[in-house]
């Protein structure tokens, strides 16, 4: 089988096209058929060798990918041959195997995809247990709050969008540059922010008529966090969860003391955090899954390329000009 691996870290030039034996389901696993693997951050961080959790070298990067069932394993049951399902490395023991034609998993990791679900938007369903988390963990916000979305128009923020809007909520999206800003209106967005042209919280309590933002969700940190607190409504929260901007800036208290009379407040998430829960994923994964059946949810596609270009994707995601979810597909 095609695959791509990494047998030291480094930039998008340390991605290897490899042929490699196709695996064998072992006793409990079966062998899936990739058809569309999603591109996402965690890839960028195995691959430049910083993803607390890499796996061991060399190793074939890819998070997240769906297909169908190829092979079974010995003993295993409840599973079909030709079952269209979803495989998320974060319900493996290692996080790695996405990007091959071929990969083998537990059958209690798969979730099965319905009838009719396109296996392309099937792949960019991590980035809704993200935002699903994400709004699970943000605390109550009443039909009508507003909330800001940084770095909106990628796979994770575009999907804070389409879910909060589900809820009722108010979403302003920030993201860089005109273009970006005018798709997310187009993708429902109530006002946009483009952090090119104006300050991040300038523009937030703009959109907001100078009465801030009820959750803000932050996937840049460094010494954007800080700053993010003068935009927030009273009893607001700031949810950080990842580090794009660099490490979370040391002033960050600080700004949170500021504004001590507005009661802020800053939660740092992480999806590991449901390591240790499994039953919280799978029940996140599954909820996800029936959004995208019903159609309620509509995964945007950046772009889909063969395989073979894992290195143009994976500069193409580091670029940040993207809208929506990175493909590839075997």
């Amino acid at each position: 089988m095609k695959a791509v691996r990494i047998r030291t870290t480094g930039g998008p030039e340390v991605l290897e096209l490899v042929e490699l034996p196709c695996p064998a389901p072992g006793p409990g696993e079966v062998l899936v058929r990739t058809q569309a693997i999603g591109v996402g951050m965690p890839d960028i961080m195995v691959r430049r060798g910083i993803y607390p959790w890499m796996p061991a070298l060399p190793a074939i990067l890819g998070i997240e990918s769906a297909g169908v069932v190829a092979a079974l394993g010995p003993g295993v049951g409840g599973c079909e041959l030709g079952q269209a399902v979803y495989v998320n490395a974060r319900d493996l023991p290692e996080r790695s195997g996405g990007y091959a034609e071929y990969r083998v998993a537990p059958v209690l990791a798969l979730q099965p995809l319905p009838p009719g679900v396109d296996p392309v938007r099937a792949a960019a369903l991590g980035n809704y247990q993200v935002a699903h988390s994400l709004l699970r963990v943000a605390g109550a916000l009443p039909e009508g709050a507003t909330v800001a979305v940084l770095g909106a128009a990628g796979g994770v923020g575009s999907a804070v969008l389409q879910l909060a809007r589900l809820r009722g909520l108010r979403v302003v999206g920030v993201a860089g540059g005109a273009a970006k800003c005018a798709w997310l209106q187009a993708q429902g967005a109530a006002a946009t922010v483009d952090h090119r042209s104006e300050p991040i919280a300038q523009g937030i309590l703009r959109a907001t008529g100078g009465a801030g933002a009820h959750a803000i969700f932050d996937p840049v940190g460094g010494q954007t966090l800080p700053t993010l607190f003068e935009a927030l409504a009273p009893l607001g929260t700031v949810l950080s969860y990842g580090g794009l901007g660099g490490p979370r800036d040391a002033q960050t208290v600080a700004a949170m003391m500021r504004r001590f009379g507005a009661s802020p407040a800053l939660r740092l998430f992480s999806m590991h955090t449901w390591d240790a829960m499994p039953e919280v994923r799978r029940e996140i994964a599954q909820a996800v899954m029936a959004l995208l059946a019903q159609g309620r949810i509509d995964p945007p596609i950046h772009a889909r390329l063969p395989l073979a270009q894992a290195r143009q994707a994976q500069e193409l995601f580091e670029a940040h000009e993207q809208r929506g979810k990175i493909i590839l597909e075997p």
